[in-house]
């Protein structure tokens, strides 16, 4: 079971990581290259597809929230937040020690207004959402 657990939600990351990463187009070389306005983690462009895609496997992500150590949740963000996040903090000369809290913070936010979307059975309007999102998040 635990197997079937750790398949689903690497499957999950997959599919949102490669969603994410088309979207957006980073690696680590559009990283280095992009301007910081098209380096901002939450733009509505961003969000909406998400958000789309969290609703669409709103089973799974209730699942996830309810055992998070079984989906291995923690090392799922520090995979993302090495890949993606800590390269585009680098960008905007963030000081190293307050990367890690800052991240977490950011996203400690944005994953408590989506696991309470969820909990409400994802009824609200994911542009809504997104909007709320963006209206708790400060420019830079």
């Amino acid at each position: 079971m635990e197997d079937l657990l750790a398949e689903t939600i690497k499957y999950l990351y997959t599919k949102l990581k490669d969603k994410f990463v088309n979207i957006i187009k980073l690696n680590k070389e559009t990283i280095k290259n992009a301007t910081l306005d098209e380096l901002m983690l939450f733009k509505m462009e961003y969000a909406i597809p998400y958000l789309e895609f969290i609703k669409a496997n709103k089973k799974a992500f209730i699942s996830i929230i309810k055992y998070p150590n079984l989906f291995q949740v923690d090392q799922t963000f520090m995979e993302m937040f090495n890949s993606i996040f800590k390269p585009i903090q680098t960008r905007f000369n963030i000081p190293s020690e307050e990367k890690l809290y800052i991240m977490k913070f950011y996203i400690s936010g944005i994953h408590a207004i989506i696991v309470e979307w969820i909990k409400n059975d994802c009824k609200d309007d994911i542009k809504f959402i997104a909007h709320l999102i963006e209206k708790c998040i400060p420019a830079r």
